[in-house]
């Protein structure tokens, strides 16, 4: 008879027990350490570097096929991707666009954690401002946004382009094409460096 009387407190403190660990756990993959960094908007594209830190400290890690799903949010921008590719970091990965607003970014080796996967990216724009993008993968939660600033391709003739200057940009191929595209608005594009 003693026995029965407790059975109810055991079932009740086991039927607790499976709830929480059932229950899903959430993970924080990328850390405040991931950045995006953007170069100057000439001829519609600019160049941009996305660095995603990963560091896992409960479920140990990203692993291979969890895909980093990464969503461009253009803003007044009208940023799109026109290209991605690995860059460095983490033993490798495959970066694929998988549409305008999205890549996906799958690490080579299992698990992946405590290091930082560098993408490039080469964005499609209409404005210079403001462009942010989320990471996210299934175990991840909350979902991570990063921006950084598309900086306005060169303008004035004499200060961007002369002395020097046209140099800096890294895609005109002498002192005339700077002068040139600023000259057309844009219309002659980069003759490349």
């Amino acid at each position: 008879m003693r026995r029965l009387r407790y059975y109810p407190v055991i079932v009740a403190s086991l039927a607790v027990m499976a709830v929480v660990l059932v229950a899903p756990a959430s993970a924080q993959h990328f850390e405040d350490g991931s950045t995006k960094v953007c170069g100057a908007l000439i001829g519609g594209q600019v160049n941009c570097a996305l660095s995603i830190k990963i560091q896992d400290d409960l479920d140990g890690g990203v692993f291979e096929g969890d895909d980093i799903i990464v969503t461009l949010v253009p803003g007044t921008t009208g940023a799109t991707y026109a290209s991605a590719a690995f860059d460095s970091g983490c033993g490798g990965a495959a970066v694929t666009v998988d549409d305008a607003t999205h890549l996906s970014v799958d690490p080579t080796i299992s698990p992946v954690d405590d290091c930082t996967i560098v993408v490039e990216e080469v964005l499609n724009a209409t404005a210079s401002g403001e462009v942010c993008q989320t990471l996210d993968n299934d175990a991840n939660d909350p979902p991570v946004t990063i921006c950084a600033d598309i900086l306005p391709g060169p303008t004035d003739a004499e200060a961007d382009c002369k002395k020097g200057a046209w140099e800096a940009w890294g895609v005109f191929k002498n002192q005339g094409d700077c002068v040139s595209y600023i000259a057309t608005k844009g219309r002659n594009g980069p003759a490349g460096a």
